[in-house]
């Protein structure tokens, strides 16, 4: 911009028009004052900021010049260092960098050169494959198609003239995991296919030796060969293998069992089932059979598990090859990328690796065992088997599997052949030893199971075996208790009541009873040798006490001991038991007084009358019977544990309901002699000759009585009901004495009084086990009246 002088301005403002060629020009003067004004204003600012400096700034301003020469000195100085530098540089430094780019090349062309030698390997590699397969050496081939695939997947991916390669060499290896399959199935068909009863456990190999010295078998390679191949399948077929060898073999050894024991008798039996067969054994040769059948598939079940260690075995050398040829290729992997970066670092510019080449069309991705898929969910073995394997380790996982398999197939054979054993008809005529003895052979075997299966999976629930035998232990109880029952209901409707001849089996029962306090069937060998030929006896001993009863009763005290071996044989049944050996005491005790105290065995056995010795041997035969009730609900203490010992109050109500029976058979044979000595009181007068026909009367019933009374009860009893009736006559022989008005003031009649009742008293003193008896008098009986 063009500055004009203010100086011209102000002139130019004072020439007229004319002057300034016809232009016009404002007065400036006032704005010209104005400036010069501002302009004096910043001159004086000015010079007072320069005034207000100190020493050292006007040192910097006068220093300023000598600055800038030294800053072009250091310039040229700077130039002079960086032409040295460059000089040192192309002297010293050319030529070892030359040397680690000569260093970087020969790297390079040597891995080129390895995978030259790679590529012309695997030229090769279905013929070296084929070859390996013609001299049957499965595992060196598909060691070779393994070894070929990892060189191609990480090494030789982009190589086009191997883009097909790779899908060969998975056909060839799905060829060779059929080709194994099926000699798998073959080997292990011809392995179960051996009779097992013959065999002993075979391991399939020695886990002291190592896999170079110890023997293998044709299994071990077989398997080993399938887990590389990925070829999990074969699991499937070892199950099914399991399935038909279980099933077949427990039917072979049952029909080799029932040959063995064909006789005349069941010759001619044509059964058209095998269950048939099974029912018709003996319970020994069941026995037998069913031993049989349990050692065989223990056989089994040690051979399917030497078969479950050996694929746990080959499992984990896979997993542990597959895990070092892993981290082998991520060594490499890290290896080689450290030497391309530092190259890269050094050189300046990348080198080409072929390592790390881009995938192409024809790159073989990584094996899929890298990946880990789930576990296999939880559920029973045979539902695990049947899940299809996708790696190693569910392999691994399934493979514990199979022993549990085993073993629950194992139990459900043999449920099946207890359950064609133990029918309605068999199960009926079975004694507890004997169906006890299978319960424990199935109790040997669960333990077995559970010392091979150490995993223990098959033992966490209750097993099939354990089910069926509670069920069929269940229904035995039951037809036990409905067939004794039924029997003693019977034996009592059709009691003649009669002493019953006392066998040797009821007197060994009460003597063990007597010897260790329990009841039991169960009696010595010897004894019962000893006893075969003893003749039955007509009274029962029982520690010094001798009793004659009915034959119901005897039934009943065999009843009761086969209770109470059930007891021993069944512990955990104890409060169905206690139950049940309540109601066969109250069966008794209530069919007894329904048909004597009742009368009901008139209709039901044609009796004519009650009579003294039917209420005897009911009375008697009931006191029996209550004696052995405190040692049942003994015995069923200790087996009971205490918070079910609540229902054992049921023996103390049974025995409380015997001793009410007894006492009511007691006052109905008081009452029948009453009567009779009621009637002939009332007859009788102290008038005639002595004794009177009365008291002949009385003598004579008492004398029958006593004859059919001391027929049934020991001594002491017949004494004590005598003593009775004794002071019953007294009682109403004073009553008809005071009623006629005798007193010692009528001596005729009273002397006739007190003749009978001499003659009465002497009669029974005159009885046998009656000398004890007071020697009472008519005066006796008047001082009774006036007390």
């Amino acid at each position: 911009m063009k500055v004009v002088d203010p100086f011209i301005l102000f002139k130019q403002s004072l020439l007229p028009i004319e002057a300034s060629n016809g232009r016009f020009f404002r007065a400036c003067l006032r704005l010209q004052n104005k400036l010069e004004f501002f302009d004096d204003a910043i001159s004086t600012l000015l010079n007072q900021q320069l005034e207000n400096r100190s020493e050292q700034f006007w040192k910097s301003v006068n220093s300023y010049e000598a600055l800038h020469d030294d800053l072009e000195e250091s310039i040229e100085r700077i130039k002079i260092a960086r032409q040295k530098l460059a000089k040192t540089k192309l002297e010293l430094c050319s030529r070892s960098q030359n040397l680690l780019q000569l260093y970087y090349a020969k790297i390079n062309r040597q891995r080129l050169f390895d995978k030259l030698q790679e590529i012309a390997c695997l030229r090769d590699a279905q013929l070296t494959v084929q070859m390996l397969l013609n001299q049957d050496d499965v595992p060196r081939a598909l060691e070779c198609i393994q070894t070929a695939m990892e060189v191609l997947s990480a090494d030789l991916r982009a190589v086009n003239c191997f883009r097909h390669l790779g899908s060969q060499l998975e056909e060839t290896k799905k060829m060779i995991g059929k080709m194994l399959l099926e000699e798998f199935e073959q080997v292990i068909q011809k392995e179960f296919a051996w009779p097992i009863e013959e065999q002993k456990r075979k391991p399939f190999f020695d886990e002291e030796e190592e896999d170079d010295d110890g023997e293998i078998s044709n299994l071990y390679p077989i398997i080993f060969s399938l887990v590389r191949c990925h070829e999990f399948r074969f699991l499937a077929i070892l199950r099914e293998e399991i399935n038909a060898t279980v099933k077949n073999s427990t039917k072979q050894i049952v029909k080799a069992q029932i040959l063995t024991h064909l006789d005349a008798d069941t010759i001619g039996y044509n059964p058209t089932t095998l269950s048939e067969h099974i029912c018709k054994l003996t319970s020994s040769q069941w026995d037998a059979t069913l031993l049989a059948v349990v050692n065989c598939l223990i056989i089994l079940c040690n051979k399917i598990k030497s078969i479950q260690q050996l694929i746990i075995k080959c499992a984990d050398q896979a997993a542990l090859e597959e895990s070092e040829q892993l981290q082998k290729q991520q060594q490499q992997k890290s290896r080689s990328d450290s030497i391309n970066k530092s190259s890269a670092q050094n050189s300046g510019t990348s080198t080409p690796s072929i390592g790390n080449s881009s995938v192409g069309s024809s790159s073989i991705p990584l094996d899929k065992t890298t990946t880990n898929p789930p576990p296999l969910p939880p559920g029973t073995p045979g539902a695990l088997l049947s899940l299809p394997c996708h790696n190693i380790n569910q392999l691994r996982a399934a493979s514990i599997q199979l022993i549990g398999h085993a073993i629950y197939l194992c139990q459900e054979r043999i449920s099946k052949r207890i359950q064609s054993r133990f029918k309605d008809n068999v199960l009926e005529k079975c004694l507890p030893l004997e169906f006890h003895k299978t319960c424990q052979i199935i109790e040997e075997f669960k333990q077995k199971c559970k010392q091979i299966d150490e995993c223990g999976q098959q033992q966490q629930s209750r097993s099939q075996c354990q089910t069926i035998i509670q069920q069929i232990t269940n229904k035995f109880l039951t037809k036990f208790t409905e067939a004794r029952q039924r029997e003693l209901s019977s034996t009592i409707d059709a009691e003649p009541w009669k002493p019953a001849h006392i066998n040797s089996n009821i007197q060994r029962i009460v003597d063990c009873y007597v010897q260790d306090g329990v009841l039991t069937t169960d009696t010595n060998n010897e004894t019962i040798n000893n006893n075969e030929d003893e003749e039955p006896k007509e009274m029962l001993k029982l520690k010094d006490e001798e009793f004659i009863v009915i034959g119901s009763a005897l039934l009943l005290i065999n009843i009761l001991a086969s209770y109470s071996d059930l007891l021993r044989l069944f512990p955990t049944a104890g409060m169905e038991l206690s139950m049940d050996v309540v109601q066969c005491l109250k069966l008794f005790n209530s069919r007894t007084c329904q048909l004597i105290l009742g009368a009901g065995a008139r209709q039901l056995v044609g009796l004519k009358s009650i009579n003294v010795k039917h209420l005897a041997l009911a009375s008697r035969s009931l006191q029996l019977i209550a004696l052995f009730i405190p040692a049942l609900k003994q015995s069923f203490v200790e087996h009971l544990p205490v918070e079910r010992q609540t229902s054992l109050r049921h023996f103390d109500s049974t025995a409380r309901d015997y001793a009410d029976h007894i006492g009511e058979i007691k006052d109905k044979l008081l009452g029948m002699m009453d009567r009779e000595l009621l009637v002939a009181l009332e007859e009788w007068k102290p008038e005639g000759k002595s004794p009177t026909p009365q008291f002949q009367q009385i003598v004579m019933q008492i004398g029958k009585f006593y004859s059919s009374y001391s027929s049934i009860m020991p001594p002491e009893l017949t004494t004590k009901m005598l003593h009775l009736i004794h002071e019953n006559l007294k009682l109403y022989f004073k009553q008809n004495v005071h009623s006629r008005g005798v007193t010692p003031h009528d001596s005729i009649a009273y002397g006739m009084a007190g003749q009978d009742f001499a003659y009465y008293v002497e009669n029974i003193r005159a009885l046998p086990h009656c000398q004890s008896f007071p020697d009472d008098s008519i005066n006796d009986v008047l001082q009774q009246i006036k007390k």
